[in-house]
């Protein structure tokens, strides 16, 4: 059902969102031709409407200042709007990254009911590959216990296959290297320059600019995944912008 919405009404929850970000770019080509979108997808419980697809619209919609929204309208609780986000945007809005299908795929896993579904009943939820699904399948089995059965599409149960390991080539021992304590010398007919000293101003410099850029980078992912600051955009995009422009300007020092 079809119905304008309160868009303060609307639940937006990231842990239903599962892009690994959003767009900026995309939100502000849509605040310009708004009512050209299709409506929102949301669930409603009795007393919430929860967002399950169209994350970027309703930021949309709120850079122009709406109040109401055209929203897709079905009878739901959050954990319905989660189930159908797993598979938001397989065929339509912007093109989902191969994080952002992976994010679907371990949602499904991680949950005690829908991790007993097939890997082939998750792949179809998911909008991905049955490959994928048992790829990822295989490397959450590393990291926590799963079921060891599986629910298909009719609602039977079944054993889980089991994955063998690959056999490996065995490793040939290698003999430690022994250091020298011969000291070098170097020919001068060779024109041979001595390596810089390791305490030098200019390694120290460069082994600081490697250290800020890698920093950089570990507070963006980091800030990233913080689900707290992830509930607040508009900190979790000024601090983005903050250790990117300190990535940037690292960027900018000599070699």
């Amino acid at each position: 059902m079809k119905s304008n919405v309160d868009i303060n009404a609307i639940q937006i929850d990231y842990d239903i969102q599962l892009r690994e970000s959003t767009n900026t770019d995309l939100i502000n080509e849509y605040a310009e031709k708004f009512d050209e979108l299709p409506p929102l997808k949301v669930f409603y419980d009795g007393s919430k409407f929860w967002l399950a697809d169209g994350f970027h619209r309703i930021a949309a919609a709120k850079k122009i200042e709406r109040k109401k929204v055209l929203c897709e309208v079905e009878d739901g609780t959050k954990r319905d709007a989660i189930l159908y986000a797993c598979g938001a945007n397989a065929n339509h809005g912007l093109r989902r990254t191969n994080a952002d299908k992976r994010r679907a795929v371990e949602r499904l896993l991680h949950d005690e009911e829908w991790s007993q579904w097939s890997n082939r009943r998750i792949a179809q939820q998911a909008g991905v590959s049955d490959m994928m699904v048992k790829t990822i399948r295989e490397q959450v089995q590393e990291s926590c216990t799963l079921s060891q059965t599986r629910v298909g599409k009719d609602g039977k149960e079944y054993k889980a296959p089991v994955s063998r390991p690959k056999e490996t080539a065995p490793v040939e021992p290698v003999e430690p290297a022994v250091e020298s304590t011969e000291p070098e010398v170097y020919d001068v007919w060779e024109e041979v320059e001595p390596p810089e000293p390791q305490n030098s101003k200019v390694d120290q410099f460069r082994k600081l600019r490697s250290m800020v850029k890698q920093h950089a980078n570990q507070m963006i992912r980091a800030v990233d995944d913080m689900q707290a600051i992830r509930c607040n955009p508009g900190t979790h995009k000024k601090l983005l912008a903050l250790f990117a422009q300190i990535h940037s300007l690292v960027d900018g020092w000599p070699e």
